[in-house]
């Protein structure tokens, strides 16, 4: 797998021809490309969902929502936005300017000639998934809280209430057609109007 990524294949093409596009400007690259990826992916994947949210349409998809009894409140989604548009605008931004000034300071290089290796990525992704598994283990593990994997969890057997959990017996790939909310109810059932999706407890 050495220098699969780097040395040829559509990966390498694809990201050439954002680097030419950009000038070859690491600051173009670093800064407005990173920003403009992320916000472009938040909103695009968040607004149809909001939508769906808020309308309850369409009903077909609707029906997979696992917190049935937790309508959306405008009061609050205003306050929302407003954070959202905060961080995005302002902080984000100004984090991807620091990251910038840090990767220059450390000597790094976007340059399609540059690429790591694909063993090198593997790698490197690897030594992400071990350092967010302890990191976040040890910093929540008193609040109830779980790590990102489970690994750690099962070591220390804190695992045994998210096991005895409704949220456990709905952690997994829904491959037939019933929602996840009907198959493993809430410990408090709640009817749904069919016709407007309106929640009552009973």
């Amino acid at each position: 797998m050495e220098n699969t990524l780097s040395s040829y294949g559509l990966f390498v093409d694809t990201w050439d021809s954002i680097y030419q596009l950009s000038g070859k400007s690491d600051v173009i690259i670093f800064c407005l490309g990173s920003w403009l990826a992320a916000f472009v992916t938040y909103w695009v994947v968040s607004i149809p969902l909001l939508c769906m949210d808020l309308t309850h349409r369409p009903r077909f998809i609707y029906q997979y929502k696992m917190q049935m009894d937790k309508p959306i409140e405008v009061a609050k989604l205003k306050k929302l936005f407003k954070v959202v548009l905060l961080n995005q605008l302002f902080y984000a931004p100004l984090m991807m300017w620091m990251y910038y000034v840090s990767a220059m300071w450390r000597g790094c290089s976007i340059s399609s000639s540059d690429l790591p290796s694909g063993e090198r990525i593997l790698y490197d992704l690897l030594g992400c998934l071990i350092f967010a598994e302890v990191t976040f283990y040890y910093s929540h593990r008193f609040i109830a809280n779980y790590g990102s994997t489970g690994i750690l969890d099962r070591l220390h057997g804190t695992d045994a209430m998210f096991r005895d959990s409704i949220a456990f017996k709905r952690h997994k790939i829904l491959l037939g057609t019933t929602p996840m909310s009907k198959t493993y109810p809430d410990t408090k059932t709640f009817a749904v109007d069919k016709y407007n999706f309106n929640i009552f407890k009973k």
